[in-house]
């Protein structure tokens, strides 16, 4: 009989163990595959730091090369065909130090686009992987277009900001920076003088001489042209000193310009009524007349700047009220001497209630 009661409990604790331990055994299991999941949702998650979706719904694009990759088949959608591309994408940065699993590529940066088709405010989604030579280049361009000084690099505001921006950026010093903006600008004039020389349309100039308080003679000749979306373009084609403001002088130095950026096509030529300038469009219609390329004969060559002729009307016109500017000028110059009458002054229009 006692035999028979440690037979049964022992089943009992057998059957009771069993029990227990099953879903010991199905967490595990769980946790596993939760694991699992977690780890393909960071593969895929990774995938598309470097795909976009195209309008093709069953293509994805690969924003570093441009290739249009499967993301979708008839069971849904899919990452492999994407994960074998990262690792032969020519395009693609990488760093040096790591080599595995993806970790190796750069980082992506997330950035929006303020139009689409149009609209105006339209926010879309993209990624753009960091590149040491572009984001330099974008620095060399802000350095130019806000005429900041070369040592702008190494304010430590500067420095301190991009640490915290794009840590991975190697800040180049000034020296350096002066370096670039002149390949840069070389780069923009062989560019500009190709666009020159194939350009079939006519071209404006416009130029200007002044003389700076260091006693030197500039010139400055600037082109005006229309591309083949007739929108008006200008660019200065040369600032350089120039030996007096004779009008050979500058007649010579715009053919000589016209020549070396490939300009046969000269609509107009404005410049401001100074006696010299017209010996120096007399010199150009000659030579330009010579080349064939004008337009009537170089009739309209010669453009008077409008600005140079009411600026001079108004000067004519002020000198018969030179009595009344003098005195206002002389009580001007009175209540701003000193911080005490400018005061009074104040208080005095406050009295008279005047704005």
């Amino acid at each position: 009989m006692d035999s028979t009661d440690d037979t049964i409990n022992s089943t009992a604790n057998f059957g009771t163990t069993d029990e227990t331990s099953k879903p010991e055994s199905h967490e595990q299991h769980q946790e596993t595959e939760s694991s699992a999941n977690v780890e393909e949702s960071k593969k895929r998650y990774k995938v598309w730091l470097h795909f976009v979706k195209s309008n093709n719904s069953d293509k994805a694009k690969c924003i570093h090369c441009g290739a249009m990759i499967t993301c979708r088949t008839k069971h849904g959608v899919t990452t492999s065909a994407m994960l074998k591309h990262i690792p032969i994408c020519r395009l693609m940065d990488r760093e040096d130090d790591d080599e595995n699993d993806g970790k190796n590529l750069k980082q992506s940066t997330l950035y929006h686009q303020n139009q689409v088709d149009g609209v105006v405010g339209s926010k879309v989604p993209s990624y753009i992987a960091f590149s040491q030579q572009v984001t330099r280049k974008a620095l060399v361009e802000m350095i130019i277009m806000d005429e900041l000084p070369f040592r702008f690099v190494e304010h430590r505001g500067f420095r301190r900001f991009m640490s915290i921006a794009q840590p991975r950026f190697d800040i180049p010093c000034r020296q350096t920076v002066a370096r670039d903006c002149l390949q840069l600008y070389e780069d923009e004039r062989s560019k500009l003088r190709i666009f020159f020389r194939n350009y079939k349309g006519s071209i404006s100039l416009t130029t200007d001489c002044w003389t700076s308080i260091h006693n030197l003679s500039y010139m400055c000749l600037t082109a005006h042209y229309i591309d083949e979306k007739w929108r008006l373009h200008k660019r200065i084609i040369n600032f350089c000193i120039v030996d007096n403001h004779a009008g050979e002088t500058v007649g010579k130095m715009v053919e000589k310009c016209c020549i070396f950026w490939g300009i046969k096509r000269v609509f107009t030529i404005t410049v401001d009524n100074a006696s010299s300038n017209d010996l120096a469009l007399k010199y150009l219609k000659k030579k330009l007349t010579s080349w064939g390329t004008t337009v009537l004969g170089g009739e309209f060559l010669h453009m008077r700047c409008g600005a140079h002729i009411l600026g001079l009307i108004v000067k004519d016109g002020l000198k018969e009220a030179h009595g009344s500017i003098f005195r206002i000028r002389s009580a001007v110059r009175y209540v701003r001497s000193s911080p005490s009458r400018l005061k009074m002054f104040k208080e005095c229009l406050e009295i008279q209630k005047v704005e």
